[in-house]
């Protein structure tokens, strides 16, 4: 499993040398310490009750502090935002074995507009990036498919 994560390191910045890695947008929050960012997968979308969506929801691999970790990016769409409804914004990991639980949770209140949950050493186990917004309504959350 450690040879496997050194192995998937290396053959990351090796993409990314030559250009050929998927990376993280540029507007897209990178946590400080983390190289090589790339997201997994497709973005999934928190909804209103009515099915709008209100924010973005990807999960991103890279290298942190010489570890490979995941973490949740979330991003609070601007038409949402605008409308001046109170809301806290959150991000976390959760893998296979985690019962559901978010790990590396992160949460913000309004004006926050993006958040990163805490980078996680989740590699070697299915993962999946989860976020939503908490409103006076209730939560609305989504979760992006598995990567394994």
């Amino acid at each position: 499993m450690k040879l496997r994560s050194l192995l998937l390191a290396a053959g990351l910045a090796s993409l990314s040398v030559l250009g050929l890695a998927g990376t993280a947008q540029a507007a897209d929050k990178i946590p400080a310490g983390c190289t090589g960012a790339r997201q997994l997968g497709s973005t999934a979308y928190v909804t209103n009750g009515a099915g709008a969506n209100i924010a973005s929801v990807k999960q991103y691999y890279g290298v942190c502090d010489g570890t490979p970790k995941n973490w949740s990016y979330v991003y609070v769409w601007q038409s949402f935002f605008d409308t001046g409804k109170s809301y806290h914004v959150k991000a976390g990991i959760i893998t296979a074995n985690s019962g559901g639980q978010a790990l590396g949770f992160r949460s913000a209140a309004r004006p926050t507009r993006e958040i990163v949950s805490v980078p996680v050493a989740t590699t070697g186990v299915c993962t999946r990036a989860w976020g939503g917004l908490d409103l006076s309504t209730g939560t609305r959350t989504a979760q992006t498919a598995w990567d394994c």
